[in-house]
């Protein structure tokens, strides 16, 4: 999550050393079981083929599951499980011990994240409160307003926040009327210094359409908004106050 200013800091070095001897461990007792399963081929040629098989396998696996969405628990659970599967009794034992630590203890589930391919999100209304939208000046005014949107959060950290643009929000929050404002600058820059109105419009990385809104707003006639997270995308469809996704102009990659 975000921290506070002032938060204690940790050594980059040390921590850097510390993950890394971790994860040389955790490699260290996979090639031994590797090794050990290399001994019963014959051929090291075949061998090794069957092991770049299995790494092509495990990747495929994984994209699989990260667009199914599974969560960590999951992921480590199944794993375990597979592993289970091709060892002796005492690690099958083990496996099946960790699994279940993993499944019950170690990674309790969260109905409030969802995982998508690249991040664990979490979305929830913005309040007056949330001090990266609103004064405490504008608290005292707004008490009855329209739903101003929604924030974003990435990893337990804010990403980015899906606002009401529509004009009477940003009569109701001027803060809106300040971020529509700057959304606004390239197309503002286009029509006083070049004389353009775009309508033709490329959007990289649209997320939850704030500057797809803009581009409407502006005149844009055909709109591409290209997204890499289908998650952030599919949330832009849901939870966007104005849903500019809805527009037939637009078209989503």
């Amino acid at each position: 999550a975000d921290l506070p200013m002032g938060s204690p800091t940790f050594p980059l070095g040390a921590a850097i050393l510390i993950f890394y001897g971790l994860n040389t461990l955790t490699f260290v007792s996979l090639g031994q079981l590797l090794g050990e399963a290399f001994k019963d081929i014959q051929s090291p040629l075949v061998a090794y083929g069957a092991n770049l098989l299995g790494s092509l396998a495990g990747t495929l696996a994984f994209v699989a599951v990260s667009f199914a969405e599974w969560g960590p628990r999951l992921w480590f659970a199944s794993a375990l499980a597979l592993l289970a599967c091709s060892v002796g009794t005492l690690r099958r034992v083990m496996a099946i011990l960790s699994a279940l630590v993993i499944f019950v203890v170690i990674a309790p589930p969260d109905a409030d994240v969802t995982w998508s391919p690249y991040y664990a999100l979490r979305r929830s209304p913005i309040k007056f409160a949330d001090a990266r939208i609103f004064s405490p000046d504008e608290l005292a005014i707004l008490k009855d307003a329209a739903d101003p949107g929604y924030n974003v959060t990435v990893n337990g950290s804010f990403h980015q926040a899906a606002l009401n643009l529509d004009s009477g929000a940003v009569t109701l929050f001027p803060v809106l009327d300040e971020m529509r404002d700057k959304y606004g600058w390239p197309y503002h820059y286009m029509r006083r210094e070049l004389g353009v109105i775009p309508r033709d419009v490329l959007i990289i990385g649209a997320g939850t359409g704030n500057d797809v809104q803009i581009a409407l707003d502006h005149g844009a006639e055909y709109i591409d908004a290209v997204e890499i997270d289908p998650v952030i995308l599919r949330w832009g469809h849901e939870i966007h106050p104005n849903h500019p996704y809805s527009d037939p102009r637009v078209h989503t990659h």
